[in-house]
């Protein structure tokens, strides 16, 4: 494997277990040790990471406390910077599910049952010492409680570079009994019995207060980490005993020898990863358009979309009507999903246009001849469904700065009455101002004049600008084709709850909720955190996919996303072994608070403004989709809001939508109002 060129700093933790001491009852494994030395030389050749970086642990050395000194290690090794270091942890062993401690109340998961690696002595009889008594005890398996602490102690001092590379079973009831032939689970079914005081040391929060301590480590905070599983939390994780080899690593590690590594995102390595339908790897983080074990600066462009040529069928993009496609849109093609800059340039192999738009794939004709890969990437230059009217009194400007011929690709029409327009571009003192017409329920609340201008001159800037605030309007205000009656939205003010003093601020909804009426009405306060529930009473399983979208600035800002999937599974359901689904039939979904692993939502007002509004738009299907396109930052290049993004056959894949409005008022605004409103 050819070197990276100027790898990054990088601390590691690589585990394998074939041998199993602590119990008869547990069977070993033949590819778990293999796989650990295979991703200990990827490191240590194609990475360049010195041995004295990474702590290594074969069978017996992988002891429950053996793997808990590694992470201590990690954590308190004084041979990294506190900034600008990579860190990896491995794993390839058994996993193991057991039910949560009736005392962990705040641990609620899909399945009601916690997740956890298992030790090479699992199961085995020691002696402890508690509270100055020895105790005999069965060796327990590591809760995901406890490496959620671990991970979030780690970022706390080294920063939030972490990649968690999980080669176990995270499965348990329906898949018990789940035969492969030749095939052996990575899986121990009846693994010691959880005490909820385990590793309660290590769930304290420091003297300042500040430890996060998250509920589910691949659910909660997912800031701190970007998690890669070998499978779904119903799944089982399979080993070859003929190769010796685990699947899920074998196929990433030759990914991971492949050309493109540096350009590689962790969303784009999931585009990548080939798997057998059996087993659909997971991935899931904030940081899932960054670059592998690189400079989380640099990164895949959202906008981008995954597509695929096979011999003798014509092109397919995984995303359709439910993203926004119809029909004439006109993309163009990337050999990868990076940004285009002068360091690194992404640049336009050609264009194709969508003919047939399902609900989540697009087939494609190119406009030109194309040569193209067996991937690629795909980006909307224009569409027909998305136009935006322009006006100005200053129309021979107007008219040079958007000529008719470029009207189609700009995605704008121009008018000449400034009542039928969308936005009228104003110039003063050399600047270009966006007004709003025709949008009384944002101009209610908002300066129709976007405060914020672009220099005459800046056309590009300008073109930027139009083109957000269309892409804005479209996706804010587009309709479904479902309804979602057995779906609903609720918001609510949080309060910590850290009754025990011991574990981490851990988030409940109080008061009302503020969705019983649309739109509904906020008072801002810097200290006041968020949350919404996401409620699923139909018989469906459901993907949610929440942004809130501020007319502001236009950003549209993903809050919540289901997992990324990989291999022929990653856009089939969980009952069909595909991908995780955080809203089955008959369940909620806590945003901000819960087993999500989003932020809590704080709102604010721009200075200068009153008040403010925004809308939160929660997109639902029922198969894995590929919502991110819609993301947006804002063409002005600044950040506020609610801070942390063939005929289609209606009963195999259907979407919704709903949106929430939020008007918001400084501290003490609402009162007056009422008081007002009274009289």
């Amino acid at each position: 494997m050819k070197p990276v060129q100027n790898p990054p700093f990088i601390l590691a933790v690589v585990i394998g277990i074939n041998k199993y001491t602590g119990s008869a009852d547990y069977t070993d494994l033949t590819g778990a040790v293999d796989d650990a030395n295979s991703v200990e030389h990827f490191l240590t050749s194609r990475l360049q990471v010195p041995k004295k970086n990474i702590c290594s642990l074969r069978d017996e050395q992988a002891s429950r406390d053996g793997i808990m000194r590694a992470f201590f290690f990690l954590r308190d090794t004084d041979i990294a910077p506190r900034t600008d270091c990579e860190i990896i942890i491995y794993y390839a062993g058994h996993g193991a599910q057991e039910d949560t401690p009736e005392e962990w109340k705040d641990w609620y998961t899909p399945t009601g049952r916690i997740e956890m690696l298992c030790p090479s002595d699992i199961g085995a009889r020691k002696t402890f010492a508690k509270n100055g008594v020895c105790v005999d005890e069965v060796v327990p398996g590591i809760p995901d409680r406890t490496i959620s602490a671990l991970l979030n102690q780690i970022s706390e001092r080294k920063g939030n570079h972490i990649t968690v590379i999980l080669d176990c079973c995270s499965s348990a009831g329906m898949n018990r009994g789940v035969k492969e032939p030749m095939l052996i689970p990575r899986q121990i079914y009846n693994a010691p019995p959880i005490n909820s005081a385990i590793d309660k040391a290590y769930l304290k929060m420091d003297k300042a207060g500040k430890q996060k301590i998250p509920v589910e480590h691949s659910r909660r905070f997912r800031a701190s980490h970007v998690l890669l599983a070998a499978c779904g939390q119903e799944q089982l994780a399979w080993e070859d005993p003929a190769t010796k080899r685990g699947l899920f690593t074998d196929h990433l590690l030759k990914i991971l020898a492949g050309d493109d590594l540096e350009t590689l995102t962790y969303r784009s390595l999931m585009d990548s990863l080939s798997m057998p339908k059996k087993q659909t790897p997971h991935c899931e983080g904030e940081g899932l358009n960054q670059l592998l074990f690189g400079n989380r600066e640099n990164g895949g462009d959202t906008s981008f979309i995954y597509g695929r040529r096979v011999k003798d069928s014509p092109p397919t993009i995984q995303a359709g009507s439910a993203e926004g496609i119809t029909p004439g849109s006109r993309f163009s093609v990337h050999k990868n999903s990076m940004k285009d800059t002068t360091f690194r340039p992404n640049p336009c192999l050609g264009y194709l246009t969508a003919v047939t738009v399902s609900a989540f794939s697009t087939t494609l004709v190119p406009s030109q001849k194309l040569r193209l890969p067996p991937r690629f990437y795909c980006k909307l230059v224009d569409s027909p469904s998305q136009t935006i009217s322009l006006y100005s009194t200053h129309r021979t400007w107007l008219l040079s700065t958007f000529p008719s011929e470029d009207w189609h690709t700009k995605s704008v029409k121009i008018v000449d009455d400034p009542a039928k327009c969308d936005f009228e571009l104003v110039i003063e003192d050399g600047m270009v101002y966006l007004e709003r017409h025709n949008d009384p329920v944002v101009i209610e609340h908002i300066k129709s004049r976007n405060t914020r201008g672009i220099p005459v001159d800046e056309i590009d800037t300008l073109h930027n600008v139009v083109k957000a605030a269309c892409h804005f309007a479209y996706h804010l205000t587009r309709s479904a084709p479902d309804n979602a009656d057995n779906v609903r939205m609720e918001m609510y003010k949080l309060e910590p709850d850290n009754s025990d003093g011991l574990y981490n601020t851990v988030f409940k909804p109080v008061d009302d909720n503020l969705f019983d009426k649309d739109p509904t009405t906020i008072e801002v306060d810097d200290e006041q955190d968020f949350g919404i529930t996401i409620i699923n009473d139909s018989d469906d399983v459901l993907y949610a996919y929440l942004y809130y979208f501020d007319p502001n600035d236009f950003t549209i800002t993903e809050h919540y996303a289901p997992p990324l999937g990989a291999g022929s599974g990653r856009l089939t359901t969980m009952t069909e072994i595909g991908l995780d689904a955080a809203l089955p039939a008959h369940s909620r979904l806590g945003v901000g608070h819960g087993n999500s692993g989003s932020q809590p939502m704080r709102f604010s007002i721009p200075e200068g403004q009153k008040e403010d509004i925004g809308f939160f738009r929660l997109f639902l299907s029922t198969t894995p989709g590929n919502f991110q396109s819609i993301a947006q930052l804002s063409p002005f290049e600044r950040r506020r809001g609610a801070l942390p993004g063939q005929a289609e056959s209606p009963a195999a894949e259907r979407w919704m939508a709903m949106t929430a409005t939020v008007i918001q008022k400084p501290r003490g605004a609402i009162l007056v109002d009422r008081t007002v409103d009274g009289l």
